[in-house]
């Protein structure tokens, strides 16, 4: 763990696309159309 609370393994690598599937805070869906994130009520 990092001083920040962040494990070491994600801090090397923070890509966003996996953060936010751990957060729900958006959807990519193809249908929608191909790289548009869809913001999920919080």
């Amino acid at each position: 763990m990092t001083k920040k609370g962040i494990p070491e393994k994600e801090e090397k690598n923070p890509d966003h696309r996996i953060i936010a599937k751990e957060l729900d805070l958006y959807i990519l869906d193809d249908q929608a159309g191909q790289g548009l994130p869809i913001l999920l009520p919080n």
